[in-house]
Parts: structure tokens; C-alpha cells; sequence
């Protein structure tokens, strides 16, 4: 599941920016970026947009455990902002 949601915030972001959030020249420039950095946003992405994409994005939490994506959360339990 976390590597669906992960998955779910490149697509995203590729969807609304029109690229990979951690595209590179090489491969390794490529993981480096996946392992470690953060994506930049465009200044014209709703603050809405970014806050799912990070969510989503999110790796690892304190203790070394990946922390949920609010989101998704809700959905398993069946709620939503609405």
C-alpha cells in the first residue's frame, strides 16, 4: 500500500506539472533525488495540489515508519472533507 500511495503522488504531479517531480540527466541523479529530495513545485500549483502531492510522497515518518497520507487515511475509514 505505501508504495501505491507513493506512486499515486509522482502521478500527480507528472499529470499536473507534465514531468517526473524527480526526473534527472542521469540514473543515478534520478535515485539520489527519489532517496533524498524533496520535489520543487511550480508557483501556479494550488496549494491543494501540493498538499496531496506531499502526502502522498511522504517516505518515512519518526521511528523510521512511514507516515499516512491524511487522504488515504479517510478514505479507508470512509470519510471525507466533503
Amino acid at each position: 500500500m505505501q508504495v501505491d500511495v507513493w506512486a499515486v503522488g509522482v502521478l500527480a504531479y507528472e499529470l499536473l506539472e507534465g514531468r517526473s517531480p524527480f526526473a534527472h540527466e542521469t540514473r543515478q541523479e534520478t535515485f539520489s533525488a527519489i532517496t533524498g529530495a524533496a520535489p520543487r513545485f511550480p508557483e501556479w500549483m494550488s496549494e491543494g495540489a501540493v498538499d496531496f502531492i506531499r502526502s502522498a510522497l511522504n517516505k518515512v515518518g519518526e521511528g523510521g515508519r512511514r507516515r499516512e497520507c491524511g487522504y488515504f487515511s479517510m478514505a479507508r475509514r470512509g470519510q471525507s472533507d466533503a
